[in-house]
């Protein structure tokens, strides 16, 4: 458990930083974005950290360099909007570090001097997120915007101010479901794929489709890697645990496909990997634009592993 504590902050003359660390107690403050305070950052209060990151960077330093191995007590205060991360290690040296949001006061010092042409979203409280806002959007169509991201990202998830917006989805309505004809009869062959009933895949973009498959109490996921029009056969590039069709009575031979563009509905969104683009359908009450969009990227937001199994962290 993270346990993180107070610091004393102390105004000394005008020359000096207006954050002086005691041996016990350490304050720092991060604020994501361009203030009017400059960039030569130290992680006082006049001179706040731009990324949790470097706060944790600082604490780290800060107790390696320290002569006792008792790490001191410090709370980063986090300014009360989205923070963007890669995976942070927490280490030894982070043992008594309190993380948590400004109070009211701090919020208001640093809303004053925020730089105008910054946009940012303003929460009740702090949200570490290891994910991406995508920015950027341009309508092509009504109430359809689309937006490219870097050309390491795949997304297969979105969310619009903290609620998932749904991957398109044949049949589009959530209920229904599609039917194979039958499994394959090589029960190695029938992990990558089965028979489909004539028309089901016609006209639909296999690239960046994905092939939900239901089996007894699960379903397995699917991209295509190619489909063999003589005999009907879809084969995947990735196995099912076990032979498509081995619980027909329980999985009813059913599936459905993800990502497909020609299936854009209200609150709904496909991603095409050639181009990075992702295409967004709202309901016309909000532009994307207004609002914070966000796709996941890491799986782990903070990691807490002690470097030394005689220093555990506490």
């Amino acid at each position: 458990m993270l346990l993180l504590w107070f610091t004393l902050l102390i105004i000394d003359k005008p020359t000096k930083s207006l954050c002086m660390t005691l041996s016990k107690f350490t304050e720092l403050y991060v604020v994501p974005f361009p203030t009017l305070l400059g960039d030569d950052a130290d992680g006082s209060l006049a001179r706040p950290y731009s990324s949790l990151k470097r706060a944790l960077d600082h604490v780290e330093h800060n107790y390696y360099r320290s002569i006792t191995s008792l790490p001191r007590r410090t709370t980063i205060y986090l300014y009360p909007t989205y923070h963007f991360v890669n995976t942070l290690h927490l280490n030894r040296a982070h043992s008594r570090i309190r993380i948590t949001t400004m109070n009211a006061d701090m919020t208001a010092f640093y809303e004053e001097l925020i730089v105008r042409d910054h946009t940012y979203r303003r929460l009740s409280r702090a949200s570490i997120s290891g994910g991406m806002p995508i920015t950027h959007w341009i309508e092509i169509d009504d109430d359809v915007y689309k937006a490219v991201v870097p050309l390491t990202v795949y997304v297969n998830q979105l969310f619009a101010d903290d609620r998932r917006i749904i991957r398109t989805r044949i049949p589009i309505d959530q209920s229904a479901y599609l039917q194979y004809e039958a499994s394959l009869n090589d029960p190695n062959q029938a992990r990558y794929g089965f028979q489909y009933v004539q028309g089901q895949f016609d006209s639909i973009p296999l690239n960046d489709a994905m092939v939900v498959v239901y089996h007894s109490w699960t379903t397995s996921h699917h991209y295509i890697d190619r489909i063999i029009t003589s005999n009907r056969t879809i084969l995947f590039t990735n196995p099912s645990d076990l032979p498509i069709g081995t619980f027909t009575m329980q999985g009813k031979r059913r599936f459905h496909i993800e990502n497909s563009c020609l299936a854009l509905v209200s609150n709904s969104f496909c991603f095409v990997n050639e181009t990075k683009a992702i295409y967004l359908k709202t309901n016309g009450s909000y532009n994307p634009n207004d609002i914070q969009i966000i796709t996941p990227i890491h799986e782990f937001v903070m990691l807490i592993a002690s470097t030394d199994a005689r220093n555990p962290i506490n």
